[in-house]
């Protein structure tokens, strides 16, 4: 899905009403509609008073909280509407709306100076949902007056959800940054495309859970759309092929995971299981062979691969043979999961990279090895992806950490534009970059997330998909994907918002796997909000 700015989507909203029979009108009430039949949804699944208030301006964005009130009304949801201008000076499209809602009996009040807000606030009881249908993406510069205090109430009160039309308000729609107060928001759901607005590092504090709504833009007005810049969605995801009903385990490709050392045999061991669970048919670890047995106690199902040392628990060059003979029934590789800073390890691992011929993915001290020596990149034939985590790419790039969390779209298509490689820059909104160019922007998953072994999980889910000979870059989309979405469901299940275990992943990605490939991949095309997040 492509990310648009403020500006782009005024195009389109534009082209919409003089080439493809749209009105302002319509396009109000698809908006609205699809922010009301999302609010509904959150009522049905929760037992709170149906009772909501919205936030309305003058502009646009105030059209369509009209819209939304009317429908929520329609469907026995009390609302509140306030608006935070004089009412006759509302015009265009967004009159109408106003006076379909004020048709059907709903309550309304006109708020014009401190004291009318204050009165009507106090007046609301038992609320349940807050809906910002403030500014939209009309939100430029700090906010005064009656804006700002209405966004300072919203974010003071106890609301089981707030809920941003198109963008908090308060937050500039382009650079995704606030100049003061902004709605702190649990889900945004975004009109049409998203914003780049909203996919900065500082948004994401912001937005909560995104959602878009669709408005029905044509093909041709998409494809016309200038940019390299795309949100990550199920629809932009391809999966291994089907499987058939008369197969074996080698059908599914061989993974070689080449990890561990002394204190950190469990990365690897992650990594291993999480390639089985997203279907690879065999996977074995390539240990220390003084580490075996620990492995062999903690590993059934993959594999293991005792391999010589270079000193006592660390892999070193006199593994090099042995891991080249392997690769030879191998169809994918990944190389880091608690490998070690070792520098023979370091050495090992340039020295097995260029001669590599399958996919590869380099994690962790696989990425920290190849910081010393960044050509080597450039000498692999074999396609290859790159997992870092801000700081492991700090030392790729050769600059802090805080640099490459202030540019991490242009962080990302940097490495990957030079090295010839596929980049995965994770954190919160991981990004993925391709060679050419392109850019897709991830915000599926949870901040119980950020915890040790969840990278150890991704590489392993990647390198997975490419021994099932997945195409590299679309590997990473779904590994990065899937990840984030079985984070989330495991947040869901286990009703926390900490204390999450990258192990307990691990019998969610088969599920969530299935669902992406299926249900999720056929709410695209409806005209309610699709979740992303």
């Amino acid at each position: 899905m492509k990310i648009v700015t403020s500006s782009q989507m005024r195009s389109i909203d534009e082209r919409m009403t003089r080439e493809g029979g749209e009105s302002a009108l319509s396009l109000m009430e698809k908006a609205g509609g699809g922010v009301a039949q999302f609010v509904s949804s959150l009522f049905q699944k929760n037992s709170w008073p149906r009772k909501g208030v919205l936030f309305a301006g003058k502009g646009q964005n105030g059209g369509d909280a009209f819209v939304a009130a009317r429908i929520l009304e329609e469907n026995e949801v009390k609302t509140q509407t306030l608006v935070l201008a004089p009412l006759d000076e509302i015009k265009g499209a967004a009159k109408e709306t106003l006076k379909k809602l004020k048709s059907r009996g709903a309550a309304l009040t006109e708020i014009k100076s401190h004291e009318d807000l204050l009165k009507a606030v106090s007046d609301l009881g038992d609320t349940s949902i807050a809906v910002d249908g403030i500014l939209g993406t009309g939100s430029k510069g700090p906010l005064e007056g009656l804006f700002l205090e209405a966004v300072e109430w919203i974010n003071s009160s106890s609301f089981s959800s707030v809920i941003a039309m198109d963008i908090p308000t308060g937050l500039d729609p382009d650079k995704g940054v606030r100049e003061g107060p902004c709605v702190r928001a649990d889900h945004t759901i975004t009109l049409g495309l998203p914003k780049y607005g909203l996919l900065t590092q500082e948004a994401l504090e912001y937005i909560g859970s995104l959602h878009v709504v669709d408005l029905g833009i044509s093909p041709e007005i998409l494809k016309e759309l200038k940019t390299q810049d795309f949100l990550l969605t199920p629809q932009d995801l391809h999966f291994p092929p089907r499987r058939k009903r008369v197969s074996h385990k080698g059908d599914y490709g061989h993974v070689l995971i080449l990890g561990g050392s002394p204190g950190f045999t469990g990365a690897a061991c992650l990594s291993a299981l999480s390639a089985l669970r997203v279907g690879a048919g065999l996977v074995t670890v390539g240990v220390p062979q003084s580490l075996n047995p620990i492995f062999e106690m903690k590993l059934t199902e993959p594999m293991t691969l005792p391999l010589p040392e270079g000193k006592p628990g660390f892999l070193g060059l006199k593994a090099l043979d042995s891991i080249l003979n392997f690769l030879k029934k191998a169809t994918a590789l990944v190389i880091g999961p608690g490998l070690s800073l070792d520098e023979e390890t370091a050495s090992l691992i340039h020295h097995l990279l260029p001669q590599v011929e399958i996919p590869v993915v380099v994690d962790a001290d696989g990425l920290n090895a190849l910081s010393k020596e960044m050509s080597i990149l450039k000498k692999i034939k074999a396609p290859v992806i790159v997992t870092p985590h801000p700081g492991e790419m700090s030392r790729l790039l050769g600059c802090s950490t805080n640099e490459i969390q202030s540019s991490r779209w242009e962080s990302a298509k940097c490495l990957a534009k030079e090295c010839n490689t596929i980049c995965v820059l994770k954190g919160a909104g991981t990004v993925i970059a391709s060679v050419d160019g392109a850019l897709w922007m991830n915000v599926t998953g949870h901040w119980a997330m950020a915890t040790g072994g969840m990278g150890d999980i991704l590489a392993g889910m990647i390198g997975g998909f490419l021994a099932q000979r997945m195409d590299p870059l679309e590997a990473a989309k779904l590994g990065v994907y899937l990840h984030g979405a079985s984070g989330d469901e495991a947040v869901q299940e286990m009703n926390i918002e900490r204390g999450l275990l990258a192990s307990d992943l691990l019998k969610i990605i088969p599920k969530k796997l299935k669902e992406i490939g299926s249900e999720e991949r056929t709410k695209i095309a409806s005209p309610l909000p699709m979740r992303i997040a």
